[in-house]
């Protein structure tokens, strides 16, 4: 029993460690870029929808810098282990079916990301469902994959 408590002081430490390095000590949100590992910022996918007449989020993508308002994110602490990642539109980043990253307008399970400090001095974030944020595709469609490997590390850049 007390082997396991020691476990969960561990585990809770470690948390407010990788928070307290994510978001400094005064901050539980801030807007940031992410840069892939090929350099690509992650970005809004904005179509028009002819039906409504406007620009709407339709996805996440990685394009060529420099970064612009699309490339912007907020990244907002929800709890000792989890985050999500807001676009500029508002839309949060979900893992949605077939491990798509598509948007959503509210932050629920789908949406709740767990950051990672990787030894590179890169970032990366793993949904819920044991998938990390990817952007592994040449297309440029970010994507949930199943480990966390060169695609799967983003770095950190302030506004």
């Amino acid at each position: 029993m007390l082997r396991l408590l020691l476990f969960f002081v561990v585990l809770s430490i470690a948390g407010a460690t990788v928070m307290q390095a994510l978001f400094g000590s005064n901050s539980e949100r801030r807007v940031i870029k992410l840069k892939s590992y090929n350099g690509r910022y992650l970005s809004e996918d904005i179509r028009i929808n002819y039906h409504l007449g406007k620009d709407e989020v339709y996805g996440f993508q990685t394009v060529a810098g420099p970064p612009g308002i699309h490339e912007r994110w907020t990244i907002t602490q929800v709890n000792d282990k989890e985050v999500t990642l807001k676009s500029n539109e508002g839309q949060y980043i979900s893992h949605a079916h077939f491990d798509e990253a598509k948007p959503a307008y509210k932050a629920d399970a789908w949406e709740m990301l767990i950051p990672k400090n990787n030894t590179d001095g890169s970032w990366s974030f793993v949904s819920r469902y044991g998938k990390w944020l990817s952007a592994h595709r040449k297309d440029g469609v970010v994507e949930f994959m199943p480990s966390n490997l060169g695609c799967e590390h983003w770095w950190i850049e302030a506004l």
